[in-house]
């Protein structure tokens, strides 16, 4: 064989590895039956948390409505943005002791069928009790980051179960258009509450007494 080609086993090409992706699907080592296993995910078969929890560690899935949901790993403006966020709405949570602050990758488990990972999560201290491994209940906060390939999910099926589920406040965070929508639980329905764009600002309802200036994130 030429140096152009070599072989390669699975061990060695999994080495200090937990997973590799090929195409979206993950391929690792299950413990459970001592194989090398590669998933079979399509959008037509509908799974639940104990197909989820098969998956390795860290492996770049939500499972939203059944459907196993490949996260793409996100671009440097994106990146930037959460780091923003994270840092004003983490230093304000962690100064006032009103809770506990969480970026993604984090899950949440709301039912058997959907287990998110938010851009930014936040759990007040009279609900730390949902603070296990995971989260296992809805955040008072949750904040996503849209991009081309979540914005459907972020505004439909997500949104919808964020608000069955009792999050308290949903921000959507529009990277093109530069604003952050921001939408209120009534009823166990996500209401639009406000755009706000740069010069702006945002007065929290879930996280009690925190104001962010839209054009700090952006700037």
């Amino acid at each position: 064989m030429s140096d152009f080609l070599q072989p390669i086993s699975l061990e060695s090409l999994l080495r200090n590895k937990d997973f590799i992706t090929i195409g979206e699907q993950i391929l690792f080592f299950d413990k459970e039956t001592g194989q090398y296993v590669i998933t079979q995910i399509t959008s037509d078969k509908r799974f639940t948390a104990d197909d989820y929890a098969k998956l390795p560690y860290r492996a770049p899935y939500q499972l939203i409505e059944g459907e196993l949901v490949f996260m793409a790993s996100p671009y440097f403006n994106h990146q930037e943005i959460s780091f923003n966020l994270i840092l004003k709405i983490g230093n304000y949570v962690q100064q006032n002791n009103l809770g506990k602050v969480a970026y993604s990758p984090m899950d949440v488990h709301l039912d058997e069928k959907n287990i998110y990972q938010p851009d930014i999560l936040f759990v007040s201290i009279k609900r730390s009790s949902i603070i296990k491994k995971f989260i296992f209940g809805a955040p008072d906060f949750v904040l996503e980051i849209i991009s081309k390939s979540t914005e459907s999910k972020d505004r439909n099926e997500k949104m919808r179960n964020y608000g069955k589920f009792g999050v308290d406040e949903y921000w959507i965070v529009n990277l093109k258009k530069e604003n952050i929508e921001v939408y209120h639980n009534q009823a166990g329905i996500m209401i639009h509450q406000k755009t706000a764009e740069k010069g702006d600002s945002i007065t929290s309802k879930a996280i009690e007494g925190f104001t962010l200036n839209v054009g700090d994130v952006f700037a």
